[in-house]
């Protein structure tokens, strides 16, 4: 007689594994074959980009890097960003570019030693290059290698908070979404994840982009096997103007009762988008009350979140626009690391030639 059991699992790199125990009896002794499955992969990315500019130790971020490319099974190239030196240099530049080469093999073994995977698995492309603008030619190099994916170590800042200019062009510029690291040095407890939605967006673009906002958090959180959570923001503009008087009279139980409608109203169009995203497992939902700008990096660094995916969208247009002001205030206030995703459409004023 045989029994056929399925089982599943999460390994530690958020894998979903699936596994059949076949058992069998033969003469009263059990027999045991397992054959395992190939695990179900994430189809986030298929083409990343990580971008190393030797400032600090990239260690973290290419761990994330390493995990995302494996759970895909996804391409992941590596470019190195070296300094230009003149030409009369140029036993230099060779000796220098070999170190950064060794640096990076180093950390490619530490990274896959402790993610317990071998470089063998991931599909890896590295490749050396000099620029004297950075941002432009990371910008050209995803264009023209149709990378959908870029990840790199965040420019350390004096306040640990915000982010330089190189990274701000990016999040401006780059077609396709941006991954800022922080290395985080003293995580206890499991990988904490926020995503940021408008759920007061009227027209399709921003309905969309909070679509793929929430599928994409939800699946960073099991790459990462984090905890998800989902907020959106709701205000009323005029309420300091009815609480302090001014050109109108009304009651504080009539105010109460308005916001009231305000907040249902919000959270109803709030609780639809998370529904229309069909993401399952466990995630944490708050409709947080105050301006974007304000309240999303105060809840972010009061819970210590440990990364942000959050869209930009210039209400101007998507052509070749910049990010939203919301998003560039939010931006400023960060102390975790960052995702941001732009809009289907949007064309980057940069050209990849």
């Amino acid at each position: 007689m045989w029994r056929v059991v399925i089982f599943y699992f999460k390994n530690s790199y958020g894998q979903h594994s699936e596994y059949i125990l076949i058992m069998s009896y033969v003469y009263n002794v059990n027999i045991f074959c397992i054959y395992h499955i190939k695990a179900k992969e994430m189809q986030i990315f298929k083409n990343i980009l990580f971008v190393s500019n030797n400032s600090g130790s990239e260690l973290d971020a290419l761990k994330k890097a390493l995990t995302l490319a494996f759970n895909n099974k996804a391409a992941l190239q590596i470019l190195i960003l070296a300094p230009k030196f003149p030409k009369s240099f140029n036993e230099y530049e060779n000796g220098h570019n070999k170190y950064l080469l060794e640096k990076l093999s180093s950390n490619l073994h530490l990274a896959c030693t402790e993610l317990k995977i071998s470089q063998e698995e991931v599909q890896l492309g590295i490749s050396i290059e000099t620029s004297d603008s950075i941002a432009v030619h990371i910008i050209q190099y995803v264009l023209r290698g149709a990378y959908d994916l870029v990840i790199k170590m965040a420019e350390e800042t004096i306040a640990d908070s915000g982010f330089k200019a190189l990274d701000m062009k990016l999040l401006r510029k780059c077609p396709c979404p941006v991954f800022l690291d922080r290395t985080v040095t003293s995580q206890t407890t499991k990988m904490k994840i926020a995503v940021a939605i408008d759920a007061e967006s009227t027209d399709a673009v921003g309905h969309d982009l909070a679509i793929q906002l929430l599928k994409l958090a939800h699946d960073l959180s099991d790459a990462y096997n984090a905890e998800l959570t989902i907020v959106s923001c709701w205000h009323y503009e005029h309420e300091s103007e009815f609480r302090e008087g001014g050109h109108f009279e009304i009651s504080k139980e009539s105010l109460k009762e308005f916001l009231d409608i305000v907040e249902q109203s919000h959270k109803t169009k709030f609780d639809a988008l998370v529904q229309e995203s069909n993401i399952s497992g466990k995630y944490k939902v708050y409709a947080l009350k105050g301006i974007p700008d304000e309240t999303i990096p105060e809840f972010i660094n009061d819970n210590r979140i440990n990364l942000l995916v959050i869209g930009t969208l210039a209400r101007g247009g998507i052509t070749g626009a910049l990010v939203g002001n919301t998003a560039e205030n939010i931006f400023q206030l960060l102390k975790c690391s960052l995702i941001a995703k732009k809009p289907n459409g949007f064309v980057s004023p940069i050209k990849a030639y």
